[in-house]
């Protein structure tokens, strides 16, 4: 990485950091707020209501009902055993949830690793990495080999868009390196360049590589004479300097997809969005295990018939229709 990505990285990391303090204040504030008024019981009577409506099985015809069991169960009991019954669907959700939470994390981590190696990403054999120019995007009539038929069909259509992801495999020996391959090798700045071999030169047992891009009409120097253009030998590039052999595997859109994320403002944006949903996802779940508390205590004070306030909140219900019934029966003066 060059002094200007650290620095870069280094303002990234700093706004991230701020952000998520950001996130962290706003989202337990409105958390804490909501857990003290759901506890102070000025909620009860919502609680009772939607009680009411989503367990109308429950109290339909009978105050009480029975599941599979001998004994009437209780409402408390029953409202257990349908959050029970509905855990499957709940659970089914969260999966989907994580996956969506792994795949944005995986890209995030993806940008940076693609930042702080290179563009490169080793996997077993293999190297993958975005292409940073155009070219090898397509044939420069300058270089005769593409067309007089000096190069095999499928080697010779080894065109590589800018911002394209491209798989790279490693090179076990030099001899392994021929005339006309695409090969990815190290430049003079520490990047990664990805040309086409134009010639393989043997020199007391050493084996140097000359490139050129299909689309360039030229090589560079540093690709004719070397690494050390000042040594007698200028035949072209040594092997330890050669990072694979492309493996006509090419993506422009997980390319785009990489190379934004591993951008300042790409890494800022999923970074901040990955923990403003984390965040939310956290709090969210305080409030609703606090909720769920809260329910069960009064599903119980429903149970018991001597406690006038939570049985008569049942009767506000009766104006609608469908609990109408239900709500005479159980209507307290």
């Amino acid at each position: 990485m060059t002094q200007m990505e650290i620095v870069g990285l280094a303002v990234v990391i700093v706004v991230v950091f701020f952000y998520a303090i950001a996130f962290l204040m706003s989202f337990g504030k409105s958390q804490r707020f909501e857990a003290k008024t759901i506890n102070g019981q000025t909620l009860d009577e919502d609680i009772a209501e939607n009680l009411v409506s989503d367990n109308y099985v429950y109290f339909q015809g009978n105050t009480q009902r029975t599941i599979g069991k001998k004994d009437p169960i209780s409402l408390r009991d029953y409202r257990n055993e349908v959050k029970r019954k509905k855990g499957l669907g709940n659970g089914i959700i969260n999966a989907i949830v994580w996956v969506f939470y792994a795949v944005i994390a995986l890209l995030l981590i993806s940008g940076i690793f693609f930042r702080a190696s290179g563009e490169q990403v080793y996997i077993g054999d293999s190297t993958f990495m975005v292409i940073q120019s155009g070219s090898m995007s397509e044939k420069n009539k300058a270089n005769t080999w593409l067309y007089d038929g000096s190069i095999d069909e499928t080697r010779l259509n080894y065109q590589i868009q800018t911002y394209d992801l491209i798989s790279i495999s490693k090179i076990a020996a030099p001899e392994d390196i021929k005339k006309y391959d695409v090969v990815a090798y190290k430049a003079a700045d520490g990047s990664i360049i990805c040309h086409r071999v134009i010639a393989v030169n043997v020199i007391d047992g050493n084996y140097y590589y000359q490139f050129r891009g299909d689309a360039n009409n030229a090589s560079s120097d540093y690709e004719t004479l070397g690494a050390n253009p000042t040594s007698a030998i200028h035949s072209g590039l040594s092997f330890d300097l050669m990072v694979g052999k492309y493996t006509g595997f090419h993506n422009l859109p997980l390319g785009l997809m990489i190379e934004y994320f591993r951008s300042d403002i790409g890494l800022i944006c999923l970074a901040s969005g990955l923990i403003a949903v984390g965040f939310f996802y956290y709090f969210d779940d305080k409030v609703n295990r606090t909720y769920d508390v809260r329910e069960d205590f009064v599903a119980g004070k429903l149970d018991e018939s001597a406690d006038r306030r939570y049985k008569w909140y049942l009767c506000y219900y009766r104006t609608s229709k469908a609990y109408r019934s239900l709500t005479s029966e159980i209507y307290i003066d």
